[in-house]
């Protein structure tokens, strides 16, 4: 229970808070780049925000590079790094890139609580992709589980030469980690 003495240190404290949060509002680090190596491509930088974590899987003779970014708030960004290193005609065009999209998205939505795909534009420094977010109609109404998300944001991007097909999970839907994530994929940068 509060009494009047710490209810007026309470007020104080409250009232020379403003001058602490200005002062350490300009103090919050700069997202910071990272450098992921593409083999024989170049590399991906992404600009993350401060305090992600992050891990990289090499590419197999099967398997792409896979980047996954975690928020400390536990929301995961996936990307899958695919390269043009045979210079393929088509590589990273809109209407490829919004094509494939469609076809991914359509094929949840038997699993999503949506019934249509609503794909939205990805704008980025120098490339143009392609999302769409669905609701997992399984974890309707159900609390959830460590490492289950009900809510996924999925599309692709041309980056360069470079294409990145990403995944943000969540279990919320309008989360400052999946607006983060996908300002990370508008972002990203191709370097030689």
């Amino acid at each position: 229970m509060r009494t009047s003495t710490s209810v007026a240190l309470l007020a104080a404290a409250l009232l020379a808070a403003p001058a602490v949060v200005h002062a350490a509002a300009h103090e919050t680090p700069a997202p910071e780049r990272t450098r992921i190596e593409i083999p024989g491509c170049g590399a991906l930088s992404l600009r993350l925000p401060f305090g992600w974590h992050h891990s990289i899987e090499a590419p197999t003779a099967s398997l792409p590079t896979i980047a996954s970014f975690r928020a400390p708030a536990g929301e995961t960004l996936m990307i899958s790094v695919f390269s043009n290193v045979r210079a393929e005609p088509g590589f990273n065009t809109a209407s490829s890139t919004r094509a494939s999209v469609e076809e991914s998205g359509r094929s949840l939505l038997s699993t999503a609580v949506e019934s249509t795909l609503s794909i939205r534009e990805l704008q980025g420094t120098s490339h143009q992709g392609y999302f769409f977010s669905l609701t997992d109609k399984a974890l309707v109404g159900k609390p959830p589980q460590p490492d289950d998300f009900k809510f996924l944001t999925s599309g692709e991007i041309g980056v360069g030469k470079l294409h990145l097909l990403f995944t943000i999970l969540s279990n919320d839907r309008d989360s400052t980690a999946t607006k983060a994530a996908l300002e990370v994929v508008r972002t990203a940068a191709y370097e030689p």
